[in-house]
């Protein structure tokens, strides 16, 4: 998937059902409170908690799902 998150982007804390990849191409993405920059690869385990997800100027990024996405919201 090619994802491009606008300034301000905000998602709540979860995880999906199968490992993916993440590949920062341009922006910021930050995870959790920790900011990665273009040319950054970040692996997701199958149903790793991870987030909030956060872009402050906007970003676009590759992933790629080793099976379903299926996202679970963690908490409220």
């Amino acid at each position: 998937q090619l994802i491009r998150m606008p300034a301000g982007y905000r998602q709540p804390r979860h995880y999906h059902a199968s490992a993916h990849m993440i590949y920062v191409r341009e922006g910021d993405y930050s995870i959790a409170g920790k900011t990665y920059g273009p040319g950054t690869f970040i692996f997701v385990p199958t149903r790793e908690p991870s987030g909030p997800i956060e872009s402050k100027d906007g970003c676009v990024l590759v992933q790629y799902y080793e099976g379903a996405i299926g996202t679970v919201i963690v908490g409220k």
